[in-house]
């Protein structure tokens, strides 16, 4: 992710795109570790392959990876490799992905950005199984590390996803009500992304 050496700048969307060439070939490599009979579900869910293994169609799938780059600019900050930040990206993206998975259940959205949801194809068993497998691969990369700081970064991540889930709460707890603050909306909304992946 080194910057134009004419210019020293490059563009947002270069910078996004040189993060994906980075995060997908790792997040990828990472999943491969599952299990056989959960692996149909999340290739389907990150847009890599059809219900069933069969093509793709529609749009990608899983999340935007536009914030999730953050980490890797961070660690190229004093310009040694952004790679140095690739494990933290690709904890990122795992749990975001739970996060959308289990909220997709949860709120019953049938689309994922214009695709069937995984629930939708898969059925809610495997989706809430899928979301609890990807939690679990993100914690087990994350204390692979031998960073000096890796148990305080466990500890963090975990106080974080509790606080996510919460704000999960909260927001089906609000699911019926015809008035909600601003202020609860927004209460609501750092919970389930500010506060839950702070630990990242």
């Amino acid at each position: 992710m080194q910057s134009d050496p004419s210019t020293g700048r490059r563009k947002a969307e270069e910078i996004f795109d040189a993060g994906g060439k980075l995060i997908d070939p790792a997040v990828r490599a990472l999943v491969e570790r599952l299990p056989s009979p959960l692996l149909d579900a999340v290739r389907y869910h990150y847009g890599w392959a059809g219900p069933n293994g069969g093509p793709v169609t529609g749009q990608p799938g899983g999340v935007g990876r536009r914030g999730l780059v953050l980490p890797l600019l961070c660690a190229g900050v004093d310009g040694g490799p952004a790679e140095r930040g690739l494990a933290a990206t690709v904890v990122g993206d795992l749990l975001v992905n739970t996060s959308i998975i289990h909220d997709d259940v949860l709120d019953r959205d049938p689309m994922r950005r214009g695709r069937p949801a995984l629930w939708a194809v898969y059925g809610t068993e495997c989706a809430l199984v899928v979301g609890d497998a990807l939690l679990g691969l993100a914690f087990s990369l994350l204390g692979e590390q031998s960073h000096p700081r890796t148990h305080q970064a466990l500890r963090m991540m975990s106080d974080s996803w509790s606080r996510l889930c919460a704000g999960q709460m909260r927001d089906t707890g609000q699911e019926g009500r015809t008035e909600t603050s601003l202020e609860q909306a927004i209460a609501v909304n750092e919970a389930k992304a500010a506060d839950g992946l702070r630990g990242v």
